[in-house]
C-alpha cells in the first residue's frame, strides 16, 4: 500500500483512489 499525499474531496474520488493505490 503506497501512501499518497492525494487527499480526495469527494467520496466518488475515494473510489478512484483506492483503484490507483490498488493498481499501483
Amino acid at each position: 500500500m503506497t501512501t499518497h499525499k492525494f487527499i480526495p474531496v469527494h467520496k466518488n474520488e475515494v473510489s478512484v483512489y483506492i483503484e490507483k493505490s490498488l493498481d499501483d
